[in-house]
Formats: structure tokens, sequence, C-alpha cells
């Protein structure tokens, strides 16, 4: 049997390594870089006619990390540039009339899916590349090999 004060002295090393584990990969963490600024914007504006729209900025969680993401906008089309810290994703299944391809010049394991129901209309390329996960998705209304052109630009941009 174990007692009071050894138990204690356990569970404090035990709390111990874990908070080091904690502290040291947060030591080893890349910034993650600004979506809004990862590509030119010769690299967005022909999506949109010519023309970049402003993009907004913000973050959102995904899984046990945080999203920066930076939406732009126009005349009913929405484009997103993601870029998180990596993480082991399962996948996640999708709405009837999803295709998922395995496309070229974004690494191994990304994907590219889009949906063939205009009811359930987008497109996403999702990569990861050294320590980040990133993509570009849209809401339909944007062409698909526009979309993947511009992951492989943001894939290219990404430093590993």
């Amino acid at each position: 049997m174990i007692s009071g004060r050894l138990w204690s002295v356990a569970v404090g090393l035990g709390v111990a390594a874990v908070l080091g584990g904690m502290l040291a990969a947060g030591a080893g963490a890349a910034a993650v870089p600004n979506p809004c600024t990862i590509v030119s914007s010769s690299a967005i504006a022909p999506l949109f006619g010519g023309t970049e729209p402003p993009g907004k900025r913000s973050t959102r969680p995904s899984g046990a990390v945080k999203q920066s993401l930076c939406t732009f906008s126009r005349g009913g089309a929405v484009l997103e540039i993601y870029i998180g810290p990596h993480q082991p994703s399962g996948g996640s299944g999708g709405p009837p009339g999803m295709v998922v391809t395995k496309p070229a010049g974004l690494g191994h394991g990304a994907t590219f899916a889009y949906d063939l129901n205009p009811k359930y209309a987008f497109a996403n390329a999702y990569f990861t590349k050294g320590a980040f996960d990133a993509g570009v998705w849209d809401n339909g209304k944007l062409r698909k090999g526009d979309v993947l052109s511009l992951a492989r630009a943001v894939y290219a941009a990404l430093r590993s």
C-alpha cells in the first residue's frame, strides 16, 4: 500500500511530467501564418472576376487546436483559406453526392472533396505540410478547378 505522502509525491510528479510535456510541445510549435496574406491578391482575384474582395481574418476551434482563417466573399460566393497546427484526424463523412479525390501537388494524404448535389454544393482542398494543416474551401459558387489551383498556391507558400 502506498502511503498518503508517497501518493501525493507520485501524483505531483505525474502532473509535473504532463505539464512539462505540454510546455515542451508548445515551445516547439510554429506560429500559424496569416491566411489573409499567405498568397498574393493576384492568386485570389481571378476567382472573383479580377478584383480581390477584402479578406476577414478570424479563428475557430478545430478539434484540440485553433484554426486561423481568412474569408473572402462577393456576390454570394464565399471562399475560406484556413491554416492550423497539425493534428491527427480520422476524417469524416459527407453529404449525399460528395466526391473525394486525391489531388496531385498538395502532398501525401491531401484530399479534394466537392459535391455533385446542388443542395450541398461546396469544394474543399485539404492538406498537411510540415507542422500545419491547411486548405481552401468554397460554398460551391466558384469553379472547382480554381479552388484547387488556389490550394496549390497556398501549399507552395506555406513554409514547413
